[in-house]
């Protein structure tokens, strides 16, 4: 059985997930605008949609989600110094 190269899907996810999160942030930052939010409102809700939409779309499709996709820790007890 011959096996194919299939790198170029992995791409193409990547590259629609990423587009999805621009649309959510987008249309976070378009509501903002109609509800006469200042910037710092337009910024906040636009991270906010961009960020839940990735996720939620990522939770639908099983894909790896890229906001936690770096390695985050919090500090342990041990790491702490007096």
């Amino acid at each position: 059985m011959r096996r194919t190269n299939l790198a170029w899907v992995d791409t193409v996810l990547s590259v629609l997930d990423r587009a999805g999160i621009f649309v959510f942030a987008l249309s976070g930052a378009l509501l903002a605008v109609r509800v006469r939010f200042d910037v710092v409102g337009v910024v906040v809700l636009a991270i906010i949609t961009g960020i839940g939409g990735g996720i939620a779309a990522a939770v639908c499709f099983a894909l790896r989600l890229l906001a936690i996709h770096f390695r985050w820790q919090a500090p342990r007890a041990s790491d702490l110094r007096y």
